[in-house]
């Protein structure tokens, strides 16, 4: 059972499990009534009509779902008001609100060439990203529409036979619709984040749907529904993590086939069922497990009559009681007491699993049945009147399975058997579902091994958990961001503080002689041919002796550069377990890189390659004189030198140098490189021109730009990002240099003395503006345009990313 329990161990999955489940309860309500009234239509227009809300939340920097459920919710009001037009049909005023919704969020959406990339989670759903905040949401999503179907049921299933039904009885219909437009939106804006609003649908109409098929009453509808989707969600979360698909779209997809095979069930039970010798009572349909009762102390009654249909008054023809413009609602048991009773009005029709209260004209009643019985529709069409209680034996004559024939007995027994058997599996397997998710969560210590990526006090994510270290060099106040939750966490200060690096994962914040370490408790394994993401609370690690000015690491040692040129080694795997353990200093600049360290001594031309524990391995050749700055991608480790820049590479414990000279006119080193961690693409500042390295062309493009404060870049195919004394961003084209955006960020001019700090990841660069006391967000693929801007109470002098 390892791989079924193997996914649940990791806590990402864990979360995405609980919303699945919540959610299928949640599209277990409100799809039920979809299905019931035919409104899948409704409810996909309904799933699209959020997209203008997302856009102008994105746009605005807002909440995404709040923008959804706004625009959910004025997708509904126009479809409220439009089905009051009597000129024009529902689907018809559906299906232009459709139309104008989507138009509306498409021309948004391609104002911003970065939704490509925000909205993918909107549209395709992200499941394995469900945090704790959302799943509270999900439960409080979950518990109004409870609220809501319980009180509104009886109006809802009014309004699902008969409107004009539902107005005299004074459920007031028009409310009803209102208040099942509004559990209809809620459900879709709080499940887009599960499956996406391409692929709602499938958990809101297909559990409810394939449920028809094994009961026509309302409330076990729900029931069996949320069962279905909950195995859906159990079944598409384990197919996903073994054959490595998306897992909101297997969550969906499991379900439409769940119906799929539902329906072939259905088939196979209703053949061998009217299979002649079969035993079978010929009542039952595919539709449902035998005749519909609304009474549970009350069987069906023997004086069922099936058969093809004849002229009026022949006796063996199949009548149905069906309310007046039910449509879909017609074949389902209204289950709502005297709700209708008495105001039905009764028609012949082929809808299978209507119960209709009321008064049945004596034509059709059964021998001995009286004018107040209950008229009973089975799943075949055919119909038996169910009387008023007449005490705890009700025996009539000709109902064999009641009055004791053995014949009768036993086919009463089989079915009763059929019934029980169909519910005692049903039971077992929702606790089976219920069991999956305990036994994942149960188990504190494995108890053969280790899993995969299992880190302990650390959890684990389905993305990168950016974080923002932030220090401010008046008061030695420190702060951590965290840009996924925005929230602000304290940590201890450090005064007197002066500089800051970082190495992903660590911040190393330099006061005088020391340097303390802080671990922002957000982090990336990275295995080759996948990643790891964790996320953990904060905590001050030790401090270093000297004041550190760059550090870099590797799954085994952690190098940090001190301001005297040396390099202080440090234990990682100790670093990660909360303990600083240093080594000798190394005698120059140590970089980690191909399991070795790479020294440029102090006044050499040359770069060594030494052993983790310094012993000497070999030379590099060319040389490398004048050195400055120095870096490490993806490709291999990056010197500056006075000719050009040194490239090193290792390939099997062999390393190699390659010399990549600087454009013509251009020489002397650069004092440092810019770019997003491991990228292959580094900026460098001369004066007032850029010079931008394309490691994987070998090549150098200079650009210029006049005086710039800071730049860096996110790598190929992205801009080159300058900020200029001015305060104005600007962004460049790599390929021809030419200026294609700029956009003022800062409130003031640059300070010289308190330069700003320009970061950059895959996705977004971050700007800090002391003197506003604000950090801002700047998505670099929409113009520039700010997406957040991140307030504190202190002044954001340093500032440097980890978790990427």
């Amino acid at each position: 059972m390892d791989w079924l329990i193997a996914p649940f161990e990791v806590s990402f999955v864990q979360r995405a499990l609980w919303g699945g489940l919540l959610v299928s309860c949640l599209c277990a309500l409100a799809g039920t009534w979809v299905v019931v009234r035919g409104m899948a239509f409704l409810g996909e227009a309904l799933a699209h009509g959020m997209l203008p809300g997302v856009a102008v939340a994105a746009l605005l920097g807002g909440n995404l779902l709040l923008g959804a459920l706004v625009s959910a919710s004025a997708m509904a009001a126009g479809v409220s008001v439009l089905s009051r037009n009597r000129r024009l049909s529902t689907d018809t005023g559906i299906g232009l609100l459709f139309v104008a919704m989507l138009a509306t969020a498409v021309i948004l959406i391609s104002r911003s060439q970065s939704f490509a990339v925000d909205l993918t989670g909107f549209l395709f759903g992200d499941v394995l990203a469900t945090r704790p905040g959302d799943l509270l949401f999900l439960l409080a999503a979950l518990v109004v529409a409870l609220v809501i179907t319980v009180t509104g049921h009886r109006a809802f299933v009014a309004l699902s036979f008969d409107p004009r039904t539902a107005h005299t009885l004074g459920l007031r219909p028009r409310a009803a619709q209102v208040a099942l437009l509004a559990l209809l939106t809620l459900a879709i804006a709080a499940s887009f984040h599960i499956v996406g609003t391409l692929l709602v649908l499938g958990l809101l109409v297909a559990p409810p749907a394939a449920a028809t098929y094994f009961t026509h009453r309302i409330p076990r509808i729900m029931l069996l529904a949320a069962g279905i989707g909950a195995l859906s969600t159990v079944v598409g979360l384990v197919v996903s993590w073994h054959a490595g698909t998306a897992a909101g779209a297997t969550i969906a997809l499991t379900a439409v086939m769940i119906f799929f095979l539902s329906a072939l069930v259905a088939r196979v039970r209703s053949a061998l069922r009217t299979r002649p010798g079969s035993g079978g009572s010929g009542g039952h349909g595919e539709g449902g497990p035998g005749p519909v009762n609304n009474d549970a102390g009350s069987p069906a009654s023997g004086s069922t009559r099936t058969g093809a249909s004849e002229p009026a008054g022949n006796s063996t023809g199949t009548e149905v009681l069906t309310p007046a413009g039910a449509g879909a609602a017609g074949r389902y048991t209204a289950g709502c007491g005297s709700a209708v009773t008495g105001l039905l009005r009764y028609s012949r029709s082929d809808r299978p699993g209507v119960v209709a209260a009321g008064t049945a004209p004596a034509a059709d009643r059964a021998p001995g049945a009286p004018a107040s019985d209950a008229a009973v529709i089975d799943g075949l069409g055919s119909q038996s009147y169910r009387p008023a209680p007449r005490g705890p034996i009700d025996r009539r004559p000709g109902d064999s399975a009641r009055n004791g024939s053995l014949p009768g007995r036993k086919r009463f027994r089989r079915a009763v058997t059929r019934s029980l058997g169909g519910k005692t599996l049903g039971r077992v397997a929702l606790a089976g579902l219920l069991v999956v998710p305990v036994a994942a969560c149960g188990s504190e210590e494995p108890a053969e091994s280790v899993p995969h990526g299992y880190v302990e006090g650390a959890e684990e994510s389905a993305s990168a958990q950016p974080r923002l270290v932030i220090a401010d060099r008046d008061s030695g106040a420190v702060r951590l961001l965290d840009v996924v939750t925005e929230e602000i966490t304290d940590v201890e200060p450090i005064p007197g503080v002066t500089g800051i690096a970082g190495d992903g994962r660590y911040a190393y914040l330099a006061a005088g002689d020391a340097t303390t370490v802080v671990d922002s408790g957000s982090w990336v394994v990275d295995h080759g041919d996948h990643v790891h993401y964790y996320r953990a609370q904060p905590r001050r690690v030790g401090v270093v002796d000297g004041s550190v000015r760059s550090a870099h690491s590797d799954p085994v040692v952690s190098a940090a550069v001190l301001d005297t040129g040396s390099t202080v080694p440090a234990d990682r795997a100790a670093l990660d377990e909360g303990e600083l353990r240093t080594g000798p200093a190394v005698k120059g600049v140590a970089v980690p890189y191909g399991g070795h360290l790479l020294v440029v001594s102090p006044g050499s031309a040359q770069i060594e390659v030494r052993t983790r524990e310094d012993e000497p391995v070999e030379t590099l050749t060319p040389q490398c004189p004048d050195p400055g700055g120095y870096t490490v991608t993806r490709r291999g480790a990056v010197f500056s030198c006075g000719d050009g820049a040194l490239l090193v590479t290792e390939r099997d414990d062999r390393f190699t140098a390659e010399k990549l000279p600087y454009p013509a006119g251009t020489t002397g080193s650069v004092t440092d490189f810019h770019h997003r961690p491991g990228s292959d693409v580094l900026v460098a500042v001369r004066e007032s021109l850029l010079l931008v390295l394309d490691i994987a062309r070998r090549s150098w493009r200079p650009i210029e730009t006049g005086p710039v404060t800071a730049a860096t870049t996110a790598g190929a195919g992205t801009a080159i990002l300058a900020l200029t004394p001015d305060g104005v961003l600007h962004a460049y084209d790599p390929a021809t240099g030419a200026e294609t955006a700029h956009h003022p960020v800062l409130s003031a001019p640059v300070d010289p003395a308190a330069a700003p700090v320009l970061l950059v990841d895959s996705e977004r660069a971050y700007l800090n503006d002391p003197a506003r006391r604000e950090v801002h967000e700047i998505d670099y693929a929409d113009d520039l345009r700010v997406a957040r801007t991140f307030s504190f109470d202190i002044d954001p002098d340093l500032m440097v990313e980890t978790g990427r």
